[in-house]
């Protein structure tokens, strides 16, 4: 419990500055400040710098690989976290390619995930800016 009260004062109230470098980071130790990404079975390889509090944050210069042939370049700015579905997101994507084996278990829906595996590996960059309920998007989408 003890442990539990420093974490959230850590979410709430301490400012974080970092750059990351080749760094590694396994989804269940992200879920301590973002409960929701538990179920996910991956490592990140992350390249960038973050900024702000882990409620309230600003990250650059991001390069995000994960899975076994996908990644993300951009800029992402969030307000609102742990409560991802309550959190404002801001995040442009310079460049960025998954495959639908890396992507899958992040999709929910089996329909969607079969229209995925369809397209293949995907190409694309764009801008999503909303709550992740109501997530407009503009996107320019490469496929193979």
């Amino acid at each position: 419990m003890h442990r539990h009260n420093n974490l959230s004062y850590l979410v709430d109230s301490v400012k974080i500055a970092a750059n990351f470098k080749n760094t590694s980071i396994h989804a269940k130790d992200l879920a301590y400040f973002a409960p929701y990404v538990k179920r996910y079975k991956d490592t990140y390889k992350l390249n960038g710098s973050f900024s702000g509090k882990v409620k309230n944050f600003y990250a650059k210069d991001i390069d995000l690989v994960f899975g076994d042939n996908s990644h993300l370049k951009g800029r992402l700015r969030m307000d609102g976290l742990p409560d991802f579905n309550e959190s404002f997101i801001d995040f442009t994507l310079q460049e960025a390619n998954f495959t639908p084996k890396d992507i899958s278990q992040y999709v929910v829906d089996s329909l969607t995930n079969r229209k995925i595996d369809i397209l293949g590996p995907v190409d694309f960059k764009g801008r999503f800016t909303g709550f992740p309920k109501d997530l407009p998007l503009e996107i320019a989408l490469f496929i193979h």
